[in-house]
């Protein structure tokens, strides 16, 4: 067996205690408190998801001097499976020494940085490998869901084969834990190869064998993330691993229980992330519903993945905003329609599995006209948040609704649409269109179900890897509403404020991506430089414990 694939046996050197100033020491306590709490035993039922240490382990490592010894040991004793008192990725240590990396093993059954157990499994592409105590039954039973993945991922999509696959097994390697579930991917450098992804799972992952599998599914998309690109935002790396557990299981819909965490907070910035904020962490993941529109309203599969691809070409670190990416992946897409049916679609959940999607929460609801409202509370939208305004389908008496919107200075933009629905689909989607101060009025004919008001501010700004706005009350908006007399021809084209709202069945296959790429910061061919916990301490890690009601 080799030396620990991520962690390494000396300790990094602690600063003293007595060098630390009171907020060191109030980070410290807090991290460590952290840990004990999401390291708690926890076996998972069989409705249940793993526990997630994303951003425990990220903000781990870029704290770790900060700890002391004894700690340090502890901590990583849990997170480097094979042992340890480390966090601190090796490669980058050795990048600093004028000492050669060691070459790699020979080619075959073994991972390009070495076994990591004397228990091994080799399939076709990949080396399972597990600890003294863990049930052999689990490493073939991840071995069989890896491998399934792998052929609808790869063979069947097209997706990219991980970094270091063409000559190595991945590794995947079970931690002997039956009271923790919960599962990562993360990368180490391979002399010869770049950093190529692995896989850890904890052996309390197969308490639901349902969702060990849809795990196995979105650890490897996450393995193919590292080996696609790292330009988009790190809520989309989470959102398309989520999406991606539905195209290689079908049958499952463990996925749901995250996007309930979109729906139940739709106010919460499209693309915010943040690993400390337990409301944001969670719709972070929810966002597979963005993937989910594009997959069923916009050619399927092959557009999503025309996503990764276009990201492909582009350098940096969470660098791509969604905006970019969906205008950027050569099909005729504009970020405008694109939102706006998005926005609509949710409504009423108007996707292929309509029954499966909690519905979106209601931040108003109107049952008699004239009316009147204005934005109130904690839920004011983020950037490309969402509120959504409802009218009863009972207001419909063969008039039209007409609703007057103010929005507030502070976004570069404001989306206001209205949005009629029958039969819990959508049947028009009308963009108000707004002046220079945010204002104007639009109208949208009843069809028969309810209709509604769907508020969202843009600022372009708002993109990147971790934000939240502390100022809610700059969101604020309002609005007023009446019945009209008279009717609007839905189907009339010389209305500019239509956005011609349909469903796309035709678009072309988007291009298959080209190779992969090397960690951003090490002159590889990202060409961005980031910061040493973003650029090694990103692990990709799958889990919720939640159930649902």
């Amino acid at each position: 067996m080799t030396a620990a694939l991520l962690f390494v046996l000396t300790a990094t050197v602690a600063t003293p205690a007595a060098e630390l100033d009171q907020d060191q020491l109030a980070h410290r306590a807090q991290l460590l408190e952290r840990f004990d709490e999401a390291t708690s035993p926890h076996a998972l039922a069989p409705d249940e998801r793993g526990t997630c240490l994303t951003g425990l382990v990220i903000d781990l490592r870029e704290s770790w001097e900060l700890f002391e010894p004894a700690d340090q040991q502890r901590m990583a004793g849990f997170l480097a499976p094979w042992g340890g008192g480390d966090l601190s990725p090796r490669n980058l240590r050795a990048m600093d020494s004028d000492e050669p990396p060691p070459p790699p093993p020979s080619e075959g059954t073994e991972p390009c940085f070495g076994h990591q157990s004397n228990n091994i499994l080799t399939t076709d592409h990949f080396s399972v490998e597990w600890e003294n105590g863990v049930d052999e039954s689990l490493a073939e039973a991840f071995a069989e869901a890896l491998e399934y993945s792998w052929d609808k991922e790869v063979v069947e999509y097209g997706w990219n084969r991980p970094v270091g696959t063409d000559n190595y097994p991945m590794l995947a390697y079970i931690a002997d834990n039956d009271s923790y579930g919960g599962a990562y991917t993360s990368v180490e450098y391979c002399s010869g190869e770049g950093y190529v992804p692995y896989v850890v799972a904890y052996s309390g992952s197969w308490g639901s064998s349902t969702w060990a599998d849809d795990m196995a599914a979105h650890e490897f998309a996450h393995a193919i993330q590292f080996s696609t690109s790292y330009a988009p935002e790190f809520w989309y790396w989470e959102a398309t691993a989520i999406w991606m557990e539905e195209e290689v299981y079908p049958n499952s819909n463990y996925w749901s229980y995250y996007v309930d965490a979109y729906t139940q907070n739709p106010w919460i910035g499209l693309t915010a992330s943040s690993q400390r904020d337990q409301e944001i962490f969670y719709h972070m993941y929810g966002g597979a519903i963005f993937n989910f529109f594009i997959d069923n309203w916009y050619d399927g599969h092959a557009t999503v993945k025309g996503m990764w691809d276009y990201a492909a070409g582009r350098s940096g670190q969470y660098s791509l905003p969604v905006w970019e990416n969906v205008e950027g992946i050569g099909v005729d897409l504009e970020w405008e329609e694109v939102f706006v049916g998005f926005l609509a679609a949710n409504t009423v959940m108007d996707y292929d599995e309509q029954n499966v999607f909690s519905s979106i929460d209601i931040h108003d609801s109107v049952t008699s006209l004239p009316d009147a409202g204005e934005s109130t509370g904690s839920d004011e939208p983020e950037s490309l948040g969402q509120n959504y305004i409802r009218f009863d389908d009972a207001l419909d008496d063969g008039r039209d609704l007409e609703i007057s919107f103010q929005g507030e200075a502070g976004p570069d933009e404001w989306y206001a649409v209205l949005v009629s629905t029958e039969d819990r689909r959508v049947v028009e989607a009308v963009r108000i269109e707004l002046d220079e101060n945010h204002q104007g009025t639009g109208t949208i004919a009843f069809q028969g179900g309810d209709s509604y008001l769907v508020v969202a501010p843009w600022d372009h700004n708002a993109e990147g890897y971790h934000y939240n706005w502390d100022n809610a009350e700059s969101w604020s908006y309002s609005w007023s509403a009446a019945l009209t007399d008279g009717g609007t021809d839905p189907d009339d084209t010389e209305n500019p404020e239509d956005t011609g709202y349909d469903k796309v069945d035709d678009l072309p296959e988007t291009p298959d991506g080209e190779g992969g790429v090397g960690m951003p910061g090490c002159g590889c061919a990202t060409g961005a430089t980031a910061p040493a916990g973003a650029l090694l301490g990103l692990l990709a890690v799958l889990g919720l414990a939640r159930r649902r009601d």
